[in-house]
């Protein structure tokens, strides 16, 4: 029943076409060999040229074919009313048929309109290109690897910090060591203190002193 009904929609929707399409060609060509407008004859064909291609391509995918001995369908043909290229030919069809309608009212003025097919065209297929580059595995395995780069950055961070904290402990511990061991053993006094205050390690201990002093 649903292949029936594709069918019948199918053959509805490409008639319907074709008889439009026609109706507005003999308009035009009417207007124009009795008016002499739109007055190019070579722009009419050009510009109309591709929506010919199309309904030829509609043709092709929708009509519906039936056994011949039999009259039995075979195949509804494909839905005319999908998404994608079919759609963006529908598009391009009807555009191209208000710019007829706007040829026949403004002369040759009118297939100025035409111009937004081609820039549809080149948005239509930038939107695309974008998508499909967003859902590529390579790109999700780019995102997770910068994830990845960035936690392990900060875990290196976190070591040098946590490292540092412990070398200022050691320094403040052997520095308060050293005030209580100076009175009795000031040679060893004076060489740890000539070791701690190596130029290397001077900022630290002028910060570490004055902390073991304040205690």
């Amino acid at each position: 029943k649903a292949a029936k009904t594709l069918a019948a929609r199918n053959t509805s929707l490409l008639l319907r076409t074709h008889i439009t399409t026609a109706s507005l060609h003999a308009v035009l060509l009417l207007l124009h060999f009795v008016f002499g407008r739109p007055a190019s004859l070579w722009k009419y064909l050009l510009l109309t040229s591709p929506t010919l291609v199309i309904e030829f391509y509609f043709e092709r995918l929708g009509r519906p074919r039936y056994d011949a001995a039999s009259g039995s369908l075979r195949s509804p043909g494909e839905d005319l009313d999908a998404p994608g290229l079919t759609e963006y030919c529908w598009d391009v069809l009807y555009w191209t048929w208000g710019c007829m309608g706007a040829a026949c009212i403004f002369g040759d003025y009118g297939w100025w309109m035409w111009v937004v097919v081609p820039l549809y065209s080149v948005w239509l297929a930038y939107t695309t290109f974008m998508g499909v580059k967003s859902g590529l595995p390579g790109a999700a395995g780019m995102d997770m690897g910068a994830d990845e780069g960035a936690g392990q950055a900060e875990s290196k961070r976190q070591k040098k910090l946590e490292k540092r904290g412990q070398r200022v402990k050691y320094r403040q511990s052997t520095l308060a060591g050293l005030y209580q061991m100076e009175p009795k053993y000031p040679m060893v006094a004076a060489i740890i203190y000539l070791f701690l205050t190596d130029a290397r390690y001077i900022p630290c201990i002028t910060e570490d002193t004055a902390r073991v002093k304040s205690r």
